[in-house]
């Protein structure tokens, strides 16, 4: 604590800037609770207690390690240029060595940064933790911003600009090996190990065969497919722009569909039933099956190993009635 805390003048600034925040917010905050498939229905759906508060630690455990594992690649740089600055340390005499980085900056900045950086994490898990609520590994993306300024508290070298260029070109020699590591694991060698992953999902195959599957019984183009964002998503992008995603089937949550035009012009209704990583099925999607009037079912290889894993689509439509044309006009 830098003392700044005990002053007066320290709260009635905070207090204004709150005050500042709350106004500002306010507005955006009374627009999303109106929206039905908003960040707080996103949220509200997402954070469902867990039954214990056993489970919870289990998956207070699991969000740690994950995000832990994300930012390896950066740990293994800081050690590498830790290494890189003790040895010259150790070539310095004792009267010129440095001390560690942290130790130079004003006692409010290093509480600053130290304040910033980790308290968003731990508030975090200490209230997800005191109301069971599980945590998504990806919601601590913005978290680690501040890493780098905790090397602070490891590092020391009397040349900064040495120092500098070397924990650049570290950093991106580790942050290009482990893209492409990534990207080959991920891509190339699980498609010739029969591994299945969204990175050797067959998403224009599937595109093409349902959409011909549309033209060969349909004289109207196809505009709206049914479906989760993943499948309806590969499906919609590789036919064109003028393809929407009704999502999970409901209207709700793709305000860009216009729900009567829908009604009159059909849509293809898609649902994954791949035995490997089968998507979360809605009741709105399944319903919307049950009214296809043509329906079948269509397998493709996931990935170019020989009797490897399968995405299995099946596939239904709903037939544009007769005032579609004048409804699209």
């Amino acid at each position: 604590m830098t003392g700044h805390l005990r002053r007066a003048q320290t709260w009635k600034g905070i207090a204004l800037a709150t005050a500042i925040l709350v106004a500002m917010a306010t507005p955006h905050l009374l627009w999303l609770k109106q929206q039905a498939a908003g960040p707080i229905a996103y949220a509200g759906s997402e954070m469902v207690p867990q039954a214990t508060y056993w489970l919870e630690l289990q998956e207070l455990f699991s969000f740690a390690l994950t995000n832990l594992g994300r930012i390896a690649v950066l740990i293994l740089a800081l050690l590498v240029i830790a290494v890189w600055a003790a040895r010259q340390y150790k070539l310095t005499p004792k009267s010129a060595r440095p001390p560690k980085i942290a130790s130079q900056l004003a006692a409010s900045d290093r509480y600053f940064i130290l304040f910033i950086g980790l308290a968003p994490l731990a508030l975090t898990m200490l209230v997800a933790g005191a109301m069971k609520i599980p945590l998504a590994a990806h919601w601590a993306t913005t978290f680690f911003i501040l890493f780098g300024f905790f090397s602070f508290w490891f590092l020391r070298s009397a040349d900064d600009t040495a120092l500098l260029r070397k924990t650049v070109i570290v950093v991106v020699i580790l942050q290009v090996l482990g893209a492409a590591g990534y990207g080959l694991a991920r891509g190339p060698l699980a498609d010739k190990s029969g591994r299945p992953s969204r990175a050797t999902f067959p998403g224009a195959e599937v595109s093409r065969q349902v959409h011909a599957t549309w033209q060969a019984q349909m004289q109207t183009p196809l505009t709206l497919v049914a479906s989760d964002t993943w499948l309806g998503g590969n499906i919609a992008t590789h036919i064109g722009p003028q393809v929407q995603v009704l999502i999970d089937g409901d209207f709700g949550k793709s305000p860009w569909v216009n729900e009567e035009k829908a009604e009159k012009c059909g849509m293809l209704v898609a649902i994954n039933r791949s035995k490997v990583n089968p998507d979360q099925i809605d009741n709105e999607v399944i319903a919307l099956m049950a009214q296809t009037t043509q329906h079948g079912t269509l397998e493709i290889p996931w990935t170019k190993k020989a009797g490897g894993p399968q995405v299995v689509v099946e596939w239904g439509i709903i037939p544009p009635r007769a005032d579609c044309k004048a409804t699209a006009q």
